[in-house]
């Protein structure tokens, strides 16, 4: 399935990491649903994800799908993409409707945006 979609790349932001896919590049980082989290991190995600991007798709993985994945590429979108926060949101929004980033995420984020 990940290589029907072109997945090249899987950044995965969750304290549980048990990488099962060797014919895939895989990155792990772990993120919590709050502030707490730091910025550096953050900051080296976006890169590899924006240096990853080059070769194919990247799935950005957490456990749900509906905080930290999407707190990623908000993040993005906002940090490489130079989108402000509210549209970022808008966009993801609306690939992922379900999504429910955590409101520590989101102050991180314009703290250092």
């Amino acid at each position: 399935m990940l290589r029907k979609l072109g997945v090249k790349t899987i950044v995965n932001v969750h304290q549980h990491y048990n990488p099962k896919i060797d014919t895939i590049d895989q990155f792990h980082f772990t993120l919590i649903d709050g502030e707490e989290n730091n910025w550096k991190t953050i900051i080296r995600i976006l890169e590899i994800v924006q240096e990853q991007k080059k070769i194919g798709n990247i799935l950005v993985h957490c456990c749900a799908g509906m905080s930290r994945s999407p707190f990623i590429a908000v993040s993005y979108l906002s940090e490489k993409e130079g989108l402000d926060v509210d549209k970022a949101l808008q966009i993801v929004a609306e690939k992922q409707p379900y999504i429910s980033i955590h409101p520590g995420l989101i102050k991180l984020l314009r703290k250092n945006i």
